[in-house]
């Protein structure tokens, strides 16, 4: 699974915590440079992703693989 995180005016941002979770531990990224993030091996069920960044609003989102 991957993706890009943006801020509201599509500029992307670094540093995102991007928290999986699912059946089993959860599992973390965070956004390089250009706002990318990549979770290999996601098993195909229903997750959770949660993104923080410090001085910004988290978000959730619900996604299946």
């Amino acid at each position: 699974m991957t993706g890009v995180v943006k801020d509201e005016t599509g500029g992307a941002l670094a540093g995102v915590t991007v928290e999986l979770r699912g059946p089993g531990a959860p599992i973390v990224a965070v956004t390089d440079a250009q706002g990318a993030f990549r979770f290999d091996r996601v098993a195909p069920v229903h997750y959770q992703a949660s993104f923080t960044l410090i001085n910004f609003a988290g978000t959730r989102r619900e996604r299946s693989t």
